[in-house]
């Protein structure tokens, strides 16, 4: 037999499989969510928009600039995404084209860019 645990080492290795399992439970809902959008930039005169990417250069973007109200990120807001079914609101932007978005009033830059004589 074994020696027995205390309370504290038990808690700390319980923490450790806690981080853990979020973690890989974050991936796994993050796979899913990205593959039901789209693993591409939804901006079409983006040049990722054309082939899929690696989901690290890739975003969750609210297409009405409200995401600022819900403040989800992470596990809890692929949960949310799931549980309501996918809603038709979100899309997928690289990085460039989500935070232009977000400094230019709303508007990828790429779109700006194209109206321009």
């Amino acid at each position: 037999m074994g020696k027995k645990q205390s309370c504290a080492e038990n808690k700390v290795d319980r923490s450790k499989y806690s981080v853990e399992w979020n973690r890989k439970k974050c991936r796994e809902l993050k796979e899913e969510v990205f593959n039901h959008y789209g693993q591409k930039c939804a901006c079409i005169l983006c040049p990722l928009h054309t082939k899929p990417v690696l989901t690290n250069f890739l975003t969750i973007d609210h297409i009405d600039n409200d995401g600022y109200k819900k403040k989800m990120r992470g596990l809890p807001f692929y949960r949310w995404i799931i549980a309501n079914n996918f809603p038709s609101n979100l899309q997928i932007l690289c990085w460039n084209c989500n935070n232009g978005k977000n400094n230019n009033s709303g508007i990828c830059p790429h779109v700006s860019i194209s109206k321009k004589p």
